[in-house]
């Protein structure tokens, strides 16, 4: 009896403990992905919203033949710190594409870069202290730590406020003659890597740092969505986006930019069971409830006699 007894209660405190959080510290940076996707231009911010009307459809970023991973895809830099962590001072939430890395010329210049280019460009920078984010989030899936949750949400981030721009579809156009901004974005990405993250205790929570190409990441599922207004002359109207991130990152396969690749970071203190761990944390208590019940049962059959 006592055995079973302090059985469901370990399990019980193992459900609690997974599924509580300390604090939500969390920070994550990479530029090991890339993206590709969607872009769908209405007159309305209700058609937009509803999807209906369209004016124009735009499959996938124009063209960039020096970029073989996908063409019609573009490197991507994700950055963002949690306001009480202690991973960088740098604050802002970054998601843009990775133009900056060169072949020729000096670093961080974007030279010899097909990713620095002006058409389908599709930006958020948000500058420092943020401004634009209403919510984010970050954990690791499971007690492995090898599978990294992020999570932020958005809202009018334009140009003044987060340098925002998007370059509509596949035409022309540069930060210097596009105005607008984000109305409404949200990230959400999942990425496994091939190693556990340890405790740092300085950080006070749970970090992967990879340090060479052969500790990057080896998956991710995730998208960047959202509306765009845009008020040029040319191009004004509402832009929605669909952007799908991948492993197609042509920086990360070039061995001449080594000593320039900033290598990914993740850390969160949450550790969130995924639902299957779910099913049977639940199982193993349903368990440990059945037996108990059965012995209790049975030891108030035999007081009886």
């Amino acid at each position: 009896m006592r055995t079973v007894t302090l059985g469901l209660s370990a399990s019980a405190v193992l459900l609690v403990a997974m599924s509580a959080s300390v604090h939500a510290d969390f920070h994550a940076s990479t530029d090991r992905f890339g993206y590709t996707g969607e872009i769908v231009k209405y007159a309305a911010l209700s058609d937009a919203l509803t999807g209906t009307n369209r004016l124009a459809s735009y499959d996938t970023l124009p063209s960039v033949p020096a970029r073989p991973q996908d063409p019609n895809g573009r490197d991507v830099a994700i950055y963002f710190v949690s306001d009480d962590s202690g991973f960088d001072t740098w604050k802002p939430f970054l998601f843009e594409t990775a133009w900056y890395y060169s072949l020729t010329g000096s670093a961080f210049s974007g030279s010899g870069n097909p990713n620095n280019t002006s058409a389908g460009f599709v930006q958020l920078y948000d500058d420092s202290p943020r401004q634009t984010v209403t919510s984010a989030t970050a954990h690791w899936t499971d007690a492995n730590l090898d599978t990294f949750y992020l999570k932020i949400d958005g809202e009018n981030a334009g140009r003044e406020e987060a340098s925002a721009r998007l370059w509509h579809g596949p035409g022309t156009g540069y930060s210097g003659v596009d105005e607008g901004g984000f109305l409404s974005y949200s990230l959400e990405m999942v990425a496994e890597l091939p190693d556990s993250a340890v405790w740092d205790s300085a950080l006070g929570y749970y970090v992967y740092d990879s340090f060479d190409f052969a500790e990057e990441p080896v998956s991710v599922d995730g998208s960047f969505t959202g509306i765009f207004k845009d008020t040029t002359a040319t191009g004004a109207g509402f832009y929605t986006f669909d952007l799908t991130l991948d492993m197609n990152s042509w920086a990360f396969e070039q061995p001449g930019l080594a000593n320039q690749l900033y290598y990914t970071s993740f850390g969160a203190t949450r550790v969130v069971p995924e639902p299957s761990s779910l099913v049977a944390i639940w199982s193993g208590l349903a368990l440990f409830a059945a037996v108990w019940v059965r012995r209790r049962w049975r030891n108030k059959g035999d007081a009886a006699l």
